[in-house]
């Protein structure tokens, strides 16, 4: 559950405290705890004892492209949002003095 939910909570932390979360630190926790996630799971996944150990191997080389890819649907979908949300924002008048030639 942590590995689907983590981008969720990123982005959301991201969106409410920009400051506290820049994307930077966006980026190096996904990697750093997708990939522990990753790797946890393929760890603790019951399976046969005669079947090789490429699952963790290959989490453990390549969890972190797991959680890379799995956070980019939910960039494409918090761009769009914020896009929207742009698009919708009431323009706010501008408080440039007027010309006095311009009636």
């Amino acid at each position: 559950m942590g590995f689907l939910l983590l981008p969720t909570i990123l982005l959301t932390l991201r969106w409410i405290r920009a400051k506290w979360m820049p994307w930077w630190t966006v980026a190096l926790i996904t990697l750093t705890v997708g990939w522990a996630l990753a790797f946890g799971a393929a760890t603790t996944a019951d399976r046969p004892a005669e079947q090789s150990g490429a699952p963790e191997l290959f989490a453990l080389m390549f969890g972190w492209l797991y959680a890379l890819l799995w956070l980019l649907p939910h960039l494409t979908l918090y761009g769009a949002i914020r896009w929207v949300l742009r698009a919708l924002r009431p323009k706010t008048p501008t408080t440039e003095p007027r010309h006095p030639d311009i009636a």
